[in-house]
């Protein structure tokens, strides 16, 4: 587990223009999502069966499985190459329910958009990266699911996120011929 260490550098996600950002985009897809990141933090282990890494990047944070032929990207910056649902950073808001499905499994990540407080710096995380005060990006890995917390102390929020994974059959013809 990791603690969340101080740091003097202030890596406040912004967009190209360097003001703060004011969407996150989580993106799904079954190749590697394109785009130029900066990683802060990384964690290669074994999940779901199959080798996997967790990133903190730059604009928020990157998930591969290449087994399973999963991506996950989420960021504040432009993704190219996969679905992406936006999510306004405000406080608030209703929870939203992202689906994501390839022949090989089946995921779910929920998003909810939290008060800057509900964020405890002071748990520990599988991936934790602080970018400036109270501008951190944490990644805990659970079995068949990951949690991350993103915050935003411009906006007084904390984004978390929940993905969760179930295999599906490959040949799904079978089951009512």
């Amino acid at each position: 587990m990791t603690e969340l260490e101080p740091t003097a550098d202030d890596h406040t996600p912004t967009t190209e223009s360097h003001t703060p950002a004011t969407e996150i985009t989580f993106a799904h897809a079954s190749e590697p999502p394109t785009s130029d990141v900066t990683v802060y933090a990384s964690l290669t282990q074994a999940f779901l069966g199959a080798q996997a890494t967790f990133e903190v990047i730059g604009s928020s944070h990157r998930v591969a499985v290449p087994a399973l032929s999963f991506y996950e990207m989420s960021s504040c910056a432009p993704v190219e190459n996969a679905t992406g649902t936006e999510i306004p950073l405000t406080t608030g808001g209703k929870r939203r329910e992202i689906i994501h499905e390839t022949d090989r499994l089946r995921c779910v990540t929920t998003v909810d958009r939290l008060p800057l407080a509900a964020f405890d710096e002071h748990e520990s995380f599988d991936l934790a990266y602080r970018f400036g005060p109270d501008a951190v990006t944490t990644v805990d890995i659970d079995g068949r699911q990951f949690e991350t917390y993103h915050t935003y102390p411009e906006h007084d929020l904390a984004v978390y996120s929940r993905t969760a994974f179930e295999r599906v059959a490959s040949d799904r013809r079978g089951a009512n011929e």
